[in-house]
């Protein structure tokens, strides 16, 4: 899924006959007699297909801007690459809400996707650039248990590079928060659908552009993603 994504990142006929090839090699990896994969993939295979498609055609861009016109303007939904890469990006969203989701179902915990935070009333948000006027305040997958103190954040973005310096501003303003609360656990975590040793490259990169930017967090690449559905809430935090 991870390399598809990343392979789907322009409008051409040819990416998707490549992933059509990519797809067809990883199929050959199904056991001949799991007929059940089988069919639960070629379904998978048609849906991501089918998507690309329809996410590039010209009517879905019209129903884009009749959902939201300054979306549609903003975000320069007009061209097909700016939009595929903004509907790819939710795609990747969508996989990780998946893996975290069930963890914070329940009386005392709280979840939500593309929110604020607020840590005891207190709304975070990192402002950057010169003056105030640009600032950075809503995360991708949030996750909490109130009785445990304990929390999942998770910012996704299919290329790293994307994680940009508002992104690791925003990351030192929520653990600034949560570190003022000795008794609370968290994981903070940049999740992209490329290499781990990727992401690590951009955190690099960005520390040294600004030194200002110097926290830890955690970065889980594509060959990890899957670990983030075996994350459990600690009995004690």
């Amino acid at each position: 899924m991870c390399e598809i994504l990343n392979t789907f990142d322009t409008f051409s006929e040819d990416i998707v006959n490549r992933v059509k090839k990519a797809l067809e090699l990883e199929k050959y990896k199904i056991r001949d007699d799991d007929e059940a994969v089988k069919i639960a993939y070629k379904l998978f295979a048609d849906r991501l297909t089918d998507f690309y498609w329809h996410v590039v055609d010209s009517e879905f861009a019209k129903e884009a801007r009749r959902f939201d016109q300054n979306l549609y303007e903003e975000s320069g939904l007009r061209y097909d690459d700016y939009r595929l890469g903004r509907y790819r990006g939710l795609l990747f969203e969508t996989l990780i809400d998946a893996l975290v989701r069930d963890r914070f179902q329940g009386n005392g915990k709280q979840y939500e996707t593309g929110c604020e935070m607020r840590v005891n009333g207190s709304l975070i948000l990192a402002r950057y650039g010169d003056g105030n006027s640009q600032h950075k305040r809503t995360l991708d997958i949030v996750g909490w248990d109130e009785e445990m103190h304990y929390g999942e954040f998770y910012e996704c973005k299919v290329n790293p590079k994307r994680f940009e310096n508002p992104n690791y501003l925003f990351f030192m303003e929520i653990k600034k928060a949560l570190d003022a609360d000795s008794r609370t656990r968290y994981i903070l975590a940049l999740v992209s659908a490329d290499a781990t040793r990727n992401l690590r490259a951009q955190k690099e990169w960005l520390e040294e552009e600004d030194p200002t930017c110097n926290i830890d967090f955690e970065l889980i690449g594509r060959e990890d993603i899957f670990g983030i559905s075996q994350y459990a809430i600690p009995e004690i935090a």
